[in-house]
């Protein structure tokens, strides 16, 4: 379960590490809305909506790439195998992954979108026409998140190791 929890750690990571680039590649729309009108909520609000639903949809792939192992490998395993109990994707493990999807879709999203929420419109707007690379801050930010990934990529290679 430790090392579920690692991938699934720097899995979130990753994607808010992808998140936090695509949202610096919208930041000229996101200045334009807000300054049409759109509220800083109202963008956080649609950024994290639009992380929700990448992971929703990453679940739901996840799942169905579950209930198609199960299958296979259930194929696999010799009937008279001592202590094997059948394998089946039951209600709990659905009712498990949809709230770590809905978990790993906020917690990835609030990051970009807080980012993205605290930008100044003057500065923005002036700035966007010639703006071609990442702020310090964003820089700051994803160098951060991947700095995160390879310490918790290192800890789980560390355990792995030991386990063997």
């Amino acid at each position: 379960m430790g090392a579920i929890g690692f991938v699934l750690l720097i899995v979130c990571a990753n994607l808010a590490n992808l998140q936090l680039t695509r949202t610096e590649s919208r930041l000229r729309e996101v200045t334009v809305r807000m300054a049409l009108g759109a509220g800083r909520w109202r963008v956080v609000q649609q950024l994290i909506t639009e992380s929700l639903l990448l992971s929703l949809l990453g679940g739901l792939g996840g799942l169905l790439i579950a209930a198609w192992a199960v299958k296979i490998l259930s194929l696999l395993v010799p009937s008279a195998a001592p202590l094997v109990r059948p394998i089946a994707v039951d209600h709990a493990m659905l009712v498990c992954a949809i709230i770590l999807s809905v978990m790993t879709g906020v917690i990835c999203g609030l990051f970009p979108a807080w980012l993205a929420s605290g930008i100044h419109l003057s500065k923005s707007l002036r700035e966007s026409a010639s703006m071609t690379s990442a702020g310090s801050r964003q820089r700051c930010s994803q160098n951060a998140l991947v700095v995160g990934e390879v310490a918790l990529a290192f800890v789980l290679l560390v355990g792995a190791a030991l386990m063997i």
